[in-house]
């Protein structure tokens, strides 16, 4: 569906108008809350390159994928280009340039999104219709997907815009299946899905089949281009990826799950696991009655070409999320087809109970999305960064094991540190006892893990918590370790401990 139709068909329906902006509205507060990242690679992968790329420092040297020189270069260059445009139009804080990034990527993957869904539902009633855009707008995990810079939603952006161009500009097409390839490899497995639906009952002209395939082999020498541009010399980053993960099992090295893994995430993700397990009846008999349809075949290949891999993980299957909205209002249309042949008023009773369940749980969690940072080593980091700078701190903070710019495994996280101040050090202590009252104010910064699971030694009575990285999941936390509940471990604390005299 083109803008102008989007926006006709918007136009006429001032309640979904009003809708749609109140879900911008809340997705833009999603994406501004949601600092740091959803694992590790996402920054990684993408950040610290781009820092490494405009000769910044950076973590590479610590990152074994860039040694192996297995990431393709086209999110780095993305990052990397708009960072230095930023940099152009007079931003110099690092933090504010990486929100900007999260707002306006939010903000196109929010529009894509919409345009997909309607696109989708083109033929349905304007209810199915809205129902569809409602879940696109509000089901519990999208709008924070949304605001990940990360290779799979970048992959995604790319895969689904350019099948909304196929009709009207397919050469189009052909490009962005090429860089949704080189923001994230396993990408191959829809655009395979989907050109073996375009071969099966597409029935394209050869024309269009030469403009599709010339176009996408342009692109793919395009970015093996920036790839070899990136590292130095000729390297095609595809065979080293498929290389070192899968023939020489690097991948598996880091775990791995059964074949059934991503079917039960599909399950668990319509919204809400009451969710997903209550349509699953109706979901699986839509199924057999669009299994011509490109979505169909995309999610089987997909789905399949991910079950093969050992090594599976939640965020692999997050550039198809965006197509459940969809597949979760057939499945609502089959159970009103259903109960409206076979009237069951216990059913339907148990049925909308368990959906009205499923909507507060949504609803709980949206309110999570906007208001607490899931990351929360980098929350932290911020507001100690943004807490130095207006006090015009200059000394030694102390931090207990892990600091709050490194991840769990110690790798550092060099870009949040690079508006620190100069005249401030932040220096390890592996003891806490280490740490006593004396002539000088002494800070430290720990989180809830080395303080409480894996503590080392007894903090001085002194210290008294002065910042957290959230006050009331440090209550929470409070309260779940005295009920036996166990601990959140990655909520962070600063103490200071005044000078004695």
């Amino acid at each position: 569906m083109r803008l102008s139709e989007a926006y006709t068909y918007i136009r006429s329906k001032p309640r979904l108008q009003l809708f749609l902006a109140l879900s911008l509205i809340l997705q833009l507060i999603i994406a501004w809350r949601q600092v740091g990242y959803w694992h590790p690679d996402q920054h990684f992968q993408i950040i610290e390159f781009g820092m490494e790329w405009l000769g910044e420092s950076s973590a590479v040297s610590e990152i074994w994928e860039h040694e192996s020189e297995i990431r393709p270069s086209l999110p780095v260059y993305c990052y990397a280009l708009w960072h230095k445009g930023m940099k152009l139009l007079g931003f110099e804080s690092h933090i504010d340039i990486h929100t900007s990034v999260r707002l306006v990527h939010a903000l196109v993957q929010w529009l894509l999104a919409h345009l997909l869904i309607l696109s989708l539902c083109r033929d349905e009633s304007e209810w199915d219709t809205t129902i569809a855009l409602v879940l696109t707008s509000c089901l519990w995990h999208m709008p924070y997907l949304r605001s990940l810079f990360s290779s799979e939603m970048l992959g995604a952006l790319c895969f689904f815009t350019g099948v909304l161009q196929r009709e009207r500009r397919i050469w189009l097409t052909g490009l962005l299946f090429a860089a949704s390839f080189f923001m994230r490899f396993q990408m191959a497995f829809a655009i395979l899905g989907y050109l073996v639906y375009l071969l099966a009952f597409a029935k394209m002209s050869r024309g269009a089949w030469f403009t599709l395939v010339l176009s996408g082999a342009l692109g793919g020498a395009l970015g093996v281009l920036l790839d070899c541009a990136y590292y130095g010399h000729f390297v095609l980053t595809p065979w080293e990826y498929f290389s070192s993960n899968i023939i020489e099992g690097v991948a598996a090295s880091f775990g791995t799950s059964p074949w059934y893994y991503y079917i039960i995430e599909i399950l668990l993700s319509y919204s809400v696991p009451i969710f997903g397990l209550v349509l699953l009846p109706w979901a699986l008999m839509a199924w057999t009655k669009v299994w011509q349809h490109w979505v169909v075949w995309v999610l089987i290949f997909f789905v399949i070409g991910h079950s093969l891999v050992g090594h599976k993980e939640e965020r692999f299957f997050y550039p198809m999320f965006v197509l459940l909205p969809w597949l979760a209002m057939l499945a609502w249309q089959e159970y009103r087809a259903y109960t409206s042949r076979y009237p069951r008023a216990l059913l339907d009773i148990c049925v909308k109970a368990l959906l009205g369940l499923g909507l507060l749980i949504n609803i709980v969690t949206l309110i999570f999305w906007a208001t607490v940072a899931y990351c929360q080593p980098v929350h932290f980091a911020e507001r100690l960064q943004k807490d130095l700078v207006r006090t015009n701190y200059s000394g030694v903070i102390h931090y207990n094991q892990q600091s709050p710019l490194q991840t769990p495994s110690r790798l550092s996280l060099v870009y949040y540190g690079l508006d620190y101040p100069e005249a401030v050090q932040l220096v390890r202590v592996d003891k806490l006892d280490e740490l006593e009252s004396g002539e000088e104010t002494l800070y430290l910064v720990s989180n809830s893990k080395y303080l409480h699971r894996k503590a080392n030694g007894t903090l001085d009575p002194c210290f008294e918590p002065i910042m957290y990285s959230s006050r009331w999941l440090w209550r929470i936390n409070e309260w779940m370790m005295q009920q036996g509940y166990g601990n959140i471990d990655d909520i962070w604390v600063m103490y200071r401990c005044s000078a004695e005299g």
